[in-house]
């Protein structure tokens, strides 16, 4: 069934919003794998779980699992249910689960819909997943208003590994020291391997998202 809701929400959106998609070849048959979209529009979701290849699951806010057509649509998508403005276990379950499984889970790092989705400010949700599952993020950019019949884009980028983006970030050197005999005791200039949070993670997340986003037409 998924196949079929796919390829139906495909058709429709490369039809009413005229999408032009780039970067396919970055988008792997598997995870696990945390795909990261700016956030702009409720049509969001509905773009990325049509023009991704491979099956995603993502979470959807549990108000819309309320009406019937739209949670049977939803369910389809592979999608489940996150309170939002609190610490929801079961989704973060979920979402670990669908990582677990080398599954891809799409997140949208800002939490909610901005209006220019430029990704300047981001929620921890997707830094923790990061930090707990180890997966790498991929990140998606798209642009464009959504109104019927207008250009839009979708541009996926390379994956990569926030975590150790945050640890490179985070390295401080370590003063080299001398033994009896005078000899360097660390060979030359070392770095540590420091812990880091998910304040700094999310911090590594935005730099490439910005970074990302000047490369966008």
């Amino acid at each position: 069934m998924y196949e079929f809701v796919q390829a139906v929400a495909k058709l429709f959106v490369r039809i009413v919003f005229r999408v032009r998609v780039f970067g396919l070849e970055h988008v792997p048959a598997s995870g696990p794998l945390i795909l990261c979209s700016n956030h702009q529009s409720n049509w969001d979701p509905v773009m990325v779980g049509a023009l991704t290849p491979p099956p995603v699951s993502f979470m959807a806010k549990e108000e819309l699992f309320m009406l019937a057509p739209v949670r049977w649509f939803l369910l389809q998508l592979h999608a489940f249910p996150v309170k939002r403005g609190q610490g929801d276990r079961g989704a973060i379950r979920a979402s670990l689960g669908v990582l677990e499984q080398n599954g891809i889970l799409v997140m949208f790092p800002e939490g909610t819909r901005k209006n220019r989705g430029d990704m300047s400010h981001l929620e921890g949700g997707v830094s923790f997943l990061a930090l707990r599952s180890k997966a790498p993020i991929l990140p998606v950019i798209i642009t464009g208003d959504y109104r019927p019949f207008r250009r839009m884009t979708m541009q996926y980028f390379p994956p990569f590994d926030p975590v150790a983006d945050a640890r490179e970030a985070a390295r401080a050197p370590v003063a080299l020291s001398q033994d009896a005999t005078g000899d360097l005791s660390l060979g030359g200039v070392e770095a540590v391997r420091p812990r880091v949070t998910v304040d700094q993670v999310t911090l590594a997340i935005q730099r490439r998202f910005m970074a990302f986003r000047k490369e966008v037409p």
